[in-house]
Parts: C-alpha cells; sequence; structure tokens
C-alpha cells in the first residue's frame, strides 16, 4: 500500500482513504467537526446570533449592520435579518442577485490528520476524512479558505460548486480556466464572498480527483421556506470504486461501453462484499444511523457527489417536504422520494411522523434511509445497496427495519419543474427571449439533460468572467463534454482585480510541470512519459 503527503486543504492532510475504515481500525466517522471558522474579530454593534440550521458551533456576525435584528424572533425561519428603525428585512423574497447582508471575514483553518486507507490505496481526501470537514459560514460572509498541495503526482485546485463569484472570476477553482494549477509544495488562497444561501459542496476540479474522494459539505447558513425544529448534518451520498479514478480513466479509453461503478456510499460509509480473499478485504462497517424524536420536524440537506451515477432518496413511511433547490429556496411541496442528479442538492424538512404509526413498537421502532439508483441509463452498480442507513426513534435500537420501499418512480428525469418554484422572482417575461415563455422558471446551477433532449438555459450576464459550463458525469467532462461561457470580456481584469497570486501561482506550476521526473508516468516510461490522458477539468 502507498503512502503520500498528499494535500492540504484548511491545514489540512489529503491521504490514502476507504469509506469504510479509517487507519487505526475504528469505524470511520461520516462527518467530522467543521474546520475552525471562528477566527473571527469581535463587534459591539450589530447582531450576533448562533444560525439555527447549523448543527456545530458557529455564529453569524454582522458588525457593520446597525439596527438590525436576527429575524427569528419566533419559528418563522423564512425571516433572516429585519431592521428595527426602517422595517427593511433580508429574508427568502430578497433578490440575493442584487443585495445580501454584510458579514464578517471567515478564516478556515484545521489542524491535519494521517489517515490510512481501505483498499483504494490511492485515494485522497481533505483532512484526513472522506467526506471532507463541513465548512459552514453565514449569508454575507467573505471565506478565506487557504489550499496547500501536498499531492506527489498531480496539482490540485478546489471548486466551491455553485457558488455566483460575483467579481471574483480567478476564486472559482477551475484550473485551466480560471487558475493555473497549485503545484505540490505550493498554496493559494481563495477569498470570496456568500451572496447565496443553501447547501453545496467543494470538490477538486483538476483531472479526476473528485472521484478518489477529494469533495465536501458547504454550507451558507441563512432563511428558510419553512419551518423546522432541529438540523442534521448533511447527507451525502455517492457511487464509489476502489481503485483510483486516474487508472479507470485509463481502462475506458480502452473498452467500449460504460465502466461499472462498484458500489454506494452515504455520508462515507458503504457496503461492499469483496470475493478476493486480501489484507483488503475487511468487514464493513455498520450502516449510517440517525435518531429522531418523534413530532419533531427535521431539516435534512442532501448532496450527491457521485461520479456516475443519480439517485433516489427516501424514508420509508415517512413524508418528505421540499424547500430547496440547488441555492434557491422554493414552494414548499410533499413528495415521498426525491430524485438527485450528480452534483444537484436539496434542503428538506422531514416530520418525525412516521405513516405506519405506532404498529412497530415505538421503543424499537426502525426505517430504512434509501438511495436507489434511477434507471434507465444515469448509473451502473456492481454491488448497489440501495438500504444505505436507518432512521431510529430509540437511540438503544438495534434491530435491522423491516420497513419496505414506496412505490414510487425510478425514471431518470428531473424533479418536476412545475414543482421547482423559486420563491423570489427573477426572470420575467420581459428578460428573456419570446420563444421561451415561463412565470418564474426553476432556477438551479445543475439539471438533467434528457437522452435525445433538450434543456433551454438563461441567466443575466452581469458578471464578467470566463466560466466553465459542463457535463458533471466525470467520465464525460474527462472526454471534453465541456464548454467556456466568456462574459463581459473588457470587464473582467477590471473587476477581479490584482492577479499577483494568480500569476505567482502559474509560475510555479510551470517550474513543477517542465521537470517530467514529476510525472507520475516518468517512473515507468522515463523516455517518453505522458502526462495527460483526459480533457483536464
Amino acid at each position: 500500500m502507498l503512502f503520500y503527503d498528499i494535500f492540504e486543504a484548511f491545514g489540512a492532510l489529503v491521504g490514502l482513504i476507504s469509506p469504510l475504515r479509517d487507519y487505526d481500525g475504528s469505524h470511520q466517522t461520516p462527518l467530522q467537526v467543521s474546520p475552525s471558522i471562528d477566527q473571527i474579530e469581535q463587534y459591539d454593534n450589530g447582531p450576533v446570533f448562533s444560525p439555527p440550521s447549523a448543527s456545530t458551533e458557529i455564529q453569524c456576525q454582522y458588525p457593520s449592520m446597525k439596527d438590525w435584528k436576527h429575524g427569528t424572533r419566533s419559528l418563522n425561519r423564512q425571516s433572516w435579518l429585519w431592521n428595527s428603525v426602517t422595517g427593511e428585512t433580508f429574508d427568502i423574497h430578497t433578490d440575493y442577485d442584487q443585495v445580501w447582508p454584510e458579514g464578517v471575514v471567515r478564516k478556515v483553518t484545521d489542524h491535519w490528520i494521517n489517515a490510512d486507507g481501505y483498499n483504494k490505496t490511492d485515494g485522497k481526501v481533505v483532512n484526513g476524512t472522506y467526506p471532507g470537514p463541513w465548512i459552514e459560514a453565514c449569508w454575507g460572509d467573505t471565506l478565506e479558505i487557504t489550499v496547500a498541495n501536498k499531492l506527489r503526482w498531480n496539482g490540485t485546485t478546489l471548486h466551491w460548486h455553485g457558488l455566483r463569484q460575483l467579481h471574483t472570476m480567478s476564486m472559482d477553482g477551475v484550473n485551466g480556466v480560471t487558475q493555473c494549477p497549485i503545484a505540490p509544495g505550493d498554496h493559494f488562497t481563495y477569498r470570496f464572498k456568500a451572496t447565496q444561501y443553501g447547501t453545496s459542496w467543494y470538490h477538486s476540479h483538476y483531472s479526476l480527483q473528485y472521484p478518489d474522494g477529494l469533495l465536501g459539505p458547504m454550507t451558507i447558513h441563512g432563511p428558510s421556506s419553512a419551518n423546522y425544529d432541529e438540523p442534521v448534518k448533511p447527507f451525502l451520498m455517492s457511487d464509489w470504486n476502489h481503485k483510483s479514478a486516474f487508472f479507470e480513466w485509463g481502462a475506458i479509453l480502452r473498452a467500449p461501453g460504460p465502466l461499472n461503478m462498484e458500489s454506494n456510499v452515504f455520508n462515507g460509509i458503504g457496503t461492499f462484499v469483496s470475493d478476493k480473499q486480501d489484507a483488503n478485504a475487511l468487514k464493513p462497517p455498520p450502516k449510517f444511523e440517525q435518531v429522531f424524536t418523534k413530532g419533531k420536524r427535521y431539516l435534512l440537506r442532501l448532496i450527491n457527489t457521485s461520479t456516475d451515477s443519480t439517485f433516489i432518496f427516501s424514508i420509508d413511511n415517512h413524508t418528505i417536504e421540499v424547500i430547496g433547490a440547488d441555492f434557491v429556496p422554493i414552494v414548499p411541496y410533499t413528495t415521498d422520494s426525491v430524485l438527485i442528479g450528480i452534483g444537484q442538492r436539496y434542503h428538506v424538512i422531514v416530520e418525525a411522523k412516521p405513516t405506519d404509526g405506532d404498529s412497530v413498537a415505538s421503543a424499537d421502532q426502525n426505517y430504512w434511509i434509501r438511495n436507489v439508483l434511477s434507471q434507465p441509463g444515469c448509473g451502473n452498480i456492481t454491488q448497489p445497496n440501495e438500504r444505505v442507513g436507518i432512521i431510529r426513534y430509540s437511540s438503544n435500537g438495534t434491530n435491522d427495519p423491516v420497513s419496505t420501499r414506496a412505490n414510487y418512480n425510478l425514471t431518470c428525469s428531473d424533479e418536476p419543474y412545475r414543482k421547482l418554484f423559486p420563491q423570489t422572482r427573477q426572470f420575467r417575461d420581459s428578460d428573456i427571449d419570446t420563444v421561451f415563455t415561463y412565470n418564474n422558471p426553476p432556477r438551479r446551477d445543475v439539471a438533467l439533460l434528457p437522452a435525445n433532449g433538450y434543456v433551454a438555459l438563461a441567466f443575466k450576464t452581469d458578471n464578467p468572467g470566463v466560466w466553465l459550463l459542463h457535463c458533471h458525469i466525470a467520465w464525460h467532462v474527462s472526454s471534453g463534454l465541456a464548454l467556456q461561457i466568456l462574459e463581459r470580456q473588457k470587464e473582467i481584469l477590471p473587476s477581479i482585480g490584482s492577479l499577483t497570486e494568480t500569476e505567482r501561482v502559474c509560475k510555479n506550476w510551470n517550474q513543477w510541470y517542465e521537470n517530467k521526473k514529476n510525472w507520475y508516468d516518468y517512473q515507468f516510461h522515463p523516455q517518453n512519459p505522458e502526462f495527460q490522458e483526459d480533457s483536464g477539468v
């Protein structure tokens, strides 16, 4: 098994990983505590409060906003801030493309942890865990995140999925488009403002690093379309392979047809039964578990971080209230399941009120959490396991659930657009071409493109920059299924400020790249090594 000093992000080591066990033989914690993001100056003026959607110790601070108060004086989660003098508000109806509250600068740091692997010997993780640490901030904050690359063979960048990056194109983290890769041994500090709120994820945008594990959840705390009692840490669902995606990519190039993923994981935990009798064939860990208290309403944040798979999320015998899609609060609707494409996120509320009532003894009432692979054509998994976790109504419960899946549609298609109705009306008939006349159409940053079909996209050209539009099936974007949008070209350089640090990173990358001994393939073909097989993004 190979061990590298791989990747340090937020002061965190990226090492070899397992979605199943970590180096000391104990079960890997699905989500570690967030990085320390409390390095904030203290102020006397402006509201300071703990956001209701946070599960960790984080405070929202708005020091420059005198006379403003936190908007949740009751359980009304729709309001965030209100001005006690003017009556102005920041809430779910605020057009955050135009205005947002003024928060604080959060410098994201943490200690780093050495990690070992379970049979994915070339995995890459942040802070020694997969998924990486949960980054939290508040609506209007400015984030500073330093990434130091300790990889041996690769450059790297981190992309903050779905964040607008208004006038900060150079912080978008797409190597080859918005910056050069960060060379091994080098570092780069990302600084950008959170003008939106909701949940997303950060991931490497360097070649196929994110399928190897280099990703984590990210929440910008803000208002909510519906009330809830307690939040739950993000739920990340993904497919999984045991060989590095870089190795698998070579196999894809040499063989026709799609590549099967081997298993699926939920918050870094999965079940795979190996037919090989070797040191890597360990006993699978226990299922992910979440304890509910009857009658409470829980906020769940669902994220699909897959390489190739679209999943349908459900909890047996429970109704789901969908309140947000990607970074957009929507008019709530109820359903028994939610289809989540790669890169998509949903905020949902689940009331701890099983539809089977008390038919099961309340002391041991358990239900399956399911991630069902959508079909056809939205993923192939050799050992799919849809029963990825357990909802328990008693922390002392040990029995596996006997619940069954609801009879919902498995077709690979986005949630119905007529249901994804934004709370804030950004687009009006006069804003878009008369060929497409919509009444406040869905707004999101990832949409499923149907086979033999199309998706019509509309956006305001108000953010100068070069932006990558691409398929989020990792194999497809590696094959080149991507394009760049050049927006308001003459305004790009004046809007993004100094490029001194960007140019320094490029200089160091060029120096590292020019030495072919740094290339992975050099150890096998020193006379004619190959550096890059895919699109690079």
